[in-house]
Order: C-alpha cells, then sequence, then structure tokens
C-alpha cells in the first residue's frame, strides 16, 4: 500500500474516532454530564424512566408537597422551559410547577399532585426531553401525555387543560420528535375543556429555533419568554379575570 493511501485510512480512521468520541460525550451531558457517570459508576437507584436529572426532580416535587395548597389557580407545568420562567411575576397569582429535566413520564407520576391543586386552568408543556433523556417515540410521548390529562380530568374535572406545543431547537432530531408530539396534541384537543396552543412556529427560524431567543439552541433567554407570553395572553388573561370560586 503506498505511503499516501495509508496517510489517508489513518486520517479517515482518526476522524472516526473523534466522532464517535463526540457523540459518546454528548450522549452523556444529555443525561447529565459527570454527575449522571458518577451515579452510573455508583449504581444509582432504578426510577422507572423518570426523570435522569434526578436531584432536581426531587428538589422540586419534595418543595412542592409542602407548599400550601393553593387551589382554584392557573397552574403552570412542564420541563426546565417551564421552570425557567418568573410567571409569577409576568401573571399574577399563577403558580410554577415546572422541573427541570422532566418528561412525560415524569409528569405522569406526578399527575396526581397537580389535580389535587384542583386548578382552574393547567397549561402544560411537556415532551421535549424524552427523546434523548428517555429514548421514547412521539407516539409513546403522546400516550404518557393521555394518561396523565385523564388522571387530571378524573380527579379535577373542571380543570381547563391548555396543551402548549413543544417548542422548536437548533436539534433537528428532537424538533422531528417535538412535530410528532405536537400533531398529537393537537388531535387531543376538543376546544371544550382541552385546548391546544401552537406555540412552535412563531419560534422558528429556517427549521430550528430562532437564535434571536435563545443562548443555548434549548433553553428560552429573556425574548424569548416575552414572546412566549404575549403567545399566551389571549388564553390566560380572560382566566385570571374571571372571580375565584
Amino acid at each position: 500500500m503506498k505511503q499516501s493511501t495509508v496517510r489517508k485510512v489513518l486520517a479517515v480512521s482518526l476522524l472516526v474516532n473523534v466522532l464517535a468520541v463526540a457523540g459518546v460525550i454528548r450522549s452523556i451531558d444529555a443525561r447529565g454530564g459527570w454527575e449522571y457517570l458518577r451515579a452510573r459508576w455508583e449504581g444509582a437507584p432504578d426510577r422507572g424512566g423518570v426523570n435522569l436529572d434526578w436531584a432536581n426532580y426531587v428538589h422540586r416535587q419534595t418543595l412542592f408537597e409542602c407548599l400550601p395548597k393553593r387551589t382554584g389557580r392557573v397552574v403552570f407545568a412542564g420541563d426546565s422551559l417551564t421552570q425557567g420562567c418568573e410567571w409569577g411575576e409576568l401573571y399574577p397569582g399563577v403558580l410554577n410547577r415546572g422541573i427541570g429535566g422532566d418528561t412525560s413520564a415524569g409528569l405522569l407520576q406526578r399527575s396526581g399532585s397537580l389535580a389535587e391543586l384542583r386548578p382552574r386552568a393547567l397549561f402544560l408543556m411537556i415532551g421535549s426531553n424524552d427523546l434523548l433523556n428517555l429514548g421514547l417515540g412521539p407516539e409513546q410521548t403522546l400516550a404518557n401525555i393521555r394518561a396523565a390529562v385523564a388522571k387530571i380530568r378524573s380527579q379535577s374535572p373542571e380543570t381547563r387543560i391548555y396543551l402548549e406545543s413543544n417548542m422548536p431547537t437548533w436539534n433537528v432530531r428532537v424538533n422531528a420528535h417535538s412535530r410528532g408530539v405536537n400533531q398529537g396534541l393537537r388531535a387531543m384537543a376538543d376546544s371544550k375543556t382541552i385546548f391546544y396552543i401552537d406555540l412552535y412556529p412563531a419560534f422558528l427560524k429556517g427549521e430550528v429555533l430562532n437564535p434571536a431567543y435563545s443562548a443555548d439552541g434549548g433553553h428560552l433567554n429573556g425574548a424569548g419568554y416575552m414572546l412566549w407570553k404575549r403567545l399566551l395572553d389571549p388564553y390566560v388573561e380572560p382566566l385570571l379575570a374571571e372571580p375565584r370560586s
């Protein structure tokens, strides 16, 4: 074999190995980075496919369980996108039940605690972590959301549920998953007690999340949250104007 050919083969092999290592690092990072590796090494307990950011899930959920049960409020529930906004400052009296890293499986597990609040309205955005954190496809995500909605409706039938579409990101695989979930959410809405709010197109630039609304490609900055609020105003403000029962 010619020396130039050998160099080319070695270069290709090196490139393949670099890409493979980069893929592994990215996968580990998506699952929690070095804390994920440490937990795997030390033998973390089985969590039933709920949330790989387990510490934050436990911290938030145990906090919610200790807070006073303020019933009849407008409640926001979801993952880090929901947790990351000061909804109570944008909409006084609104409760934020977002948990960073949460998934549709985690939502289903805590749906009973959401129903205990007997919300006037529940604004729900969930599913964007399911593909990378749990390996779920759109139908599996939708099955969890349907089960969670059914449980909340059975325990708090007066609650109006607003299904917010998953947001776009800079990850095209996640976006494909989100579009599949959003299509199912639209079909789930009956426009009587369950409503669908399509946020996805407003945040797009081309086929991915507009960089004007994010610094990391997955989470929103201030401008992104202000856009989200403007899109929700027609739904939230009339609810807040209603007298509390």
